[in-house]
């Protein structure tokens, strides 16, 4: 753990170990985060898989949830930052976490920040799987989600597209944090260059 100290002395806990894993659907950041979750023995917090599990649910939230998600629309950004910040209040977060699909826009990014400068903690590695739209493409088509028929793939790439750039930018103002992958080649080589980026700072 590193120990850093702001201008009005407050002392807050950074560590390689708050990870943020960003990537467009296929990209692979769900399976290599709960690799890496296992790994570190840090629980890994897959804001799709929260949503879906309330999509699932038949109540108000749910069933709106269960819409956007079959137009291929993101949830509201109140409704995602409320969830993961029970999430993340937990205990289990304490030593590290490992999160996939949040944050989605730069509200939700300043949001994260908040969230843990409330438990005097810092993020210390958010990472980009990058790949195209049609490799993005390539890896959806047979998955059989209701969320991943084509023209639902092409509308959330577009989305994460137009909204990742935001959070990209907002991210690389902070010293050290951001980095990016290329996530075309195979699980193996991606998983390695993880573990490359946080062995390195362990």
């Amino acid at each position: 753990m590193i120990k850093d100290k702001s201008k009005n002395n407050t002392e807050y806990q950074s560590s390689p170990l708050f990870i943020v894993i960003m990537g467009s659907p296929g990209a692979g950041k769900g399976t290599q985060a709960e690799k890496l979750g296992k790994q570190y023995a840090i629980p890994h917090i897959s804001s799709g898989e929260l949503l879906r599990e309330t999509a699932r649910q038949n109540t108000p939230v749910g069933r709106r949830l269960k819409e956007y998600m079959e137009k291929g629309e993101l949830a509201p950004n109140d409704v995602i930052i409320d969830i993961m910040t029970e999430r993340l209040n937990r205990p289990d977060c304490k030593k590290g976490f490992i999160i996939d699909g949040f944050p989605r826009a730069r509200i939700e990014a300043i949001a994260l920040e908040e969230i843990l400068a409330t438990q005097k903690r810092k993020l210390g590695n958010v990472i980009e799987i990058k790949i195209s739209r049609e490799e993005c493409i390539r890896r959806l088509k047979d998955r059989g989600r209701y969320d991943d028929k084509m023209d639902v793939i092409n509308k959330r790439y577009d989305i994460y597209l137009s909204q990742s750039y935001e959070v990209r930018e907002h991210f690389k103002t902070r010293k050290n944090l951001y980095k990016e992958i290329n996530g075309e080649g195979s699980k193996e080589s991606v998983e390695k260059e993880l573990n490359k980026i946080l062995r390195s700072e362990t």
